[in-house]
């Protein structure tokens, strides 16, 4: 009778637990680089968001201000000076791939020909997925920065 070469219950599961571990190590790194990377794509829609509603104000677009509302899964540029009094329709809203709190500043009004913010403070929010803090500064010279 021939004897078959094999592995032991013992030794699959040894290995299939080295595997695992091996796998946990190498994806943690990847989570946090996600993570982050999430943080990064949300200051960037919010900036886009806040240099629209700069230029269309700037060039008067419409004939209005135009403002920014940031909420805790999106960000909206609106016309006028006010959101609960804003015009609806000329609404144009950007989700966030996840979601925010801790938001400093909520609402920026910039105003008419000049776009300047009726403000100059910095954003700062915090991710729901990783806690980490990320900042946007406004001011009335560049209005805008990272």
């Amino acid at each position: 009778m021939k004897k078959f070469a094999s592995f032991t219950l013992v030794e699959i599961l040894l290995t299939v637990a080295l595997m695992t571990g091996v796998l946990t190590i190498i994806s943690l790194p990847s989570v946090s680089l996600l993570n982050s990377n999430k943080n990064q794509i949300i200051k960037t829609i919010i900036i886009k968001n806040l240099r629209s509603a700069e230029i269309k104000a700037l060039y008067s677009h419409n004939d209005r201000n135009w403002s920014v509302k940031i909420t805790n899964n999106k960000v909206t540029v609106f016309t006028g000076t006010s959101y609960l009094l804003r015009d609806q329709e000329e609404d144009q809203v950007t989700f966030f791939p996840s979601e925010i709190t801790g938001v400093t500043v909520d609402e920026i009004v910039f105003a008419k020909y000049s776009g300047i913010p009726n403000i100059s403070n910095i954003i700062s929010f915090v991710s729901s997925k990783n806690s980490q803090t990320t900042t946007i500064e406004i001011n009335e010279i560049d209005t805008v920065t990272n």
